[in-house]
């Protein structure tokens, strides 16, 4: 019973695995058609660079960056991304400033070895 239930499993997953593949096919079709679709348009280069265009835009929007165009929480207790920025900044120049004015420096030990290698 235990056979039969592997075995059943085996072709399932095989079947699984190439409808998985021919999805995968028939989707770079159809992207490839679309493609093809825009340019054969009129003006299939202005409209491909507008689209690339808004892809970008939509790209840079959705990724970290994004959280410099979104709109910060208000509600008490929250901290606005300024204010975390700018202690960072602060702690980071603060640092900066307490190396720049060390009056000696230790060269770590595998600087050392590394400079020398």
């Amino acid at each position: 019973m235990l056979q039969e239930s592997a075995q059943s499993g085996g072709r399932a997953s095989k079947k699984l695995g190439s409808v998985a593949v021919q999805t995968v096919k028939e989707i770079g079709k159809g992207v490839a058609s679309a493609v093809s679709s825009i340019l054969t348009a009129g003006g299939g280069a202005v409209v491909l660079v507008l689209f690339l265009t808004v892809i970008l835009v939509a790209a840079i929007v959705a990724s970290p960056f994004g959280i410099l165009f979104s709109n910060e929480s208000r509600e008490a207790g929250v901290v606005p991304i300024s204010a975390a920025v700018a202690q960072v900044n602060y702690e980071y120049n603060e640092r900066l400033e307490e190396l720049q004015t060390a009056d000696s420096y230790t060269w770590p030990p595998w600087m050392l070895t590394a400079s020398f290698a």
